[in-house]
């Protein structure tokens, strides 16, 4: 949302959005993890590594924001 203040929103927290809170995570470390699988490069690994420790300081810090604009 562009101008959070004018918009009425709300948040998502239920069905799947109560383990992942926006599915393009989800969609980058399976687009990684397929291509890891289909070119069998040890480098897709090292992506797959990197993405699985790095999305959960994302998704903190997403948290951290959305408390921020609907408290």
């Amino acid at each position: 949302v562009l101008r959070p203040r004018i918009e009425n929103t709300t948040r998502l927290s239920g069905g799947p959005f109560r383990f992942i809170p926006h599915p393009a995570y989800l969609g980058y470390i399976a687009a990684a993890a397929g291509n890891f699988f289909a070119s069998g490069k040890w480098y897709g690994a090292g992506v797959i590594v990197f993405l699985l420790a790095a999305t959960p300081l994302m998704i903190l810090l997403e948290e951290k924001e959305m408390e921020k604009r609907f408290a």
